[in-house]
């Protein structure tokens, strides 16, 4: 999860579940993580916070459940006026998955930030490869990403499709899972888009002829 305070403003913090690019154990993927460089993007005006615990799964009943961690009720504590929820390709490692209990605790997921008054934004996880974890690729592209669409359109919350981008602009991950350097950077371009969408030039004033 990430937050995000602006300057000379209320407390808006960005909070983002994202335990696809957390790696906690690994110093390398830390330092390259899309929070980082998302917070590098927006500028001064946005304090990017990350509570994202690696390899931590959306569905409770998971080998490894986000709401076990101190960082879920740090999120909820952060008093966030957006959230970017991430959470889904950990879910697909293993026994893990059942997709009816997966969108049904997202749907639930969403609603605990909008309670509180945040601004959710549902982010696909990134495309997977071949990998030694256990994540199984087929299941992120065909069930995980799928259901956070529709879940994004029934609760009328924005959607950042990073299975798309990343799809489109990414051949392979280190590990088959997480983002080098050039992926998030691109994935924090993205998120960046999405939360601050570029200023429209002004309609031309000058008199025809």
């Amino acid at each position: 999860m990430t937050g995000t305070r602006m300057t000379g403003k209320p407390l808006a913090a960005i909070a983002a579940a994202v335990a696809a690019f957390a790696a906690v154990g690994a110093i390398a993927y830390r330092r390259i993580m899309f929070p980082p460089v998302l917070e590098r993007i927006l500028g001064d005006g946005y304090q990017v916070l990350n509570y994202g615990v690696n390899r931590c799964t959306l569905q409770q009943e998971g080998d490894w459940p986000y709401d076990a961690t101190p960082q879920a009720t740090a999120s909820l504590q952060a008093g966030a006026d957006i959230v970017l929820v991430m959470l889904g390709s950990n879910d697909a490692r293993g026994d893990n998955w059942n997709a009816e209990r997966y969108e049904t605790q997202l749907a639930a997921f969403v609603e605990r930030y909008r309670s509180r008054g945040a601004t959710v934004f549902l982010l696909t996880p990134p495309v997977a490869f071949p990998n030694r974890r256990g994540v199984h690729e087929r299941i992120i592209a065909d069930e995980v990403a799928p259901i956070v669409r529709a879940v994004a359109s029934r609760l009328g919350v924005d959607l950042i499709d990073v299975f798309d981008v990343t799809r489109r602009s990414v051949t392979r991950h280190p590990d088959g899972i997480h983002l080098d350097v050039r992926a998030s950077a691109i994935v924090a371009e993205t998120v960046a888009e999405a939360l601050v969408p570029p200023t429209a030039p002004p309609p031309d004033s000058h008199p025809e002829g």
